[in-house]
């Protein structure tokens, strides 16, 4: 089963020490230490069709490696944002058409991704272009798993 699920990290320092304990176990839950880095091109104003390339490659080696590990859920940030300087939108469109690509081969594969925001503008990027990437009742994201 495979869902969506569009998570802001919380600006209150109390909330976020509450989510590093329950990633730490310190709730009684089970600990989760994997973890899959890379690091996302660096663009300033439009992004080249390399740049595309290159993170676009950066969540489907993301994704090899959940696979190749035996991993179900993954949670991805903004790759490439902020100070690396790709365009916010930009970076939603390759992420989430890479998503997308690798889901038609592998939705049984996985249980969930997360797409992980900081920024109130992403959020907002985000939500909009889920619906067009992912809409309702799609092969991908049947209705009874939103």
């Amino acid at each position: 089963m495979v869902v969506k699920l569009l998570w802001r990290l919380p600006n209150n320092w109390q909330e976020r020490a509450a989510i590093r304990r329950r990633q730490n176990g310190e709730d009684g839950g089970a600990v989760r230490r994997d973890v899959i880095h890379t690091v996302g091109p660096v663009a300033q104003g439009d992004p080249s069709p390399t740049q595309e390339g290159e993170l676009s490659n950066c969540y489907k080696n993301s994704l090899k490696l959940l696979l190749e590990n035996k991993l179900r859920t993954v949670a991805f940030p903004c790759i490439s944002t902020g100070v690396y300087g790709y365009p916010n939108a930009a970076a939603a469109d390759v992420a989430l058409n890479t998503i997308r690509l690798w889901l038609e081969e592998n939705k049984d594969k996985v249980d969930r991704i997360i797409i992980c925001v900081f920024l109130e503008k992403d959020e907002e990027i985000y939500l909009k272009k889920m619906a067009e990437y992912f809409p309702t009742g799609s092969a991908i994201i049947p209705q009874s798993n939103l």
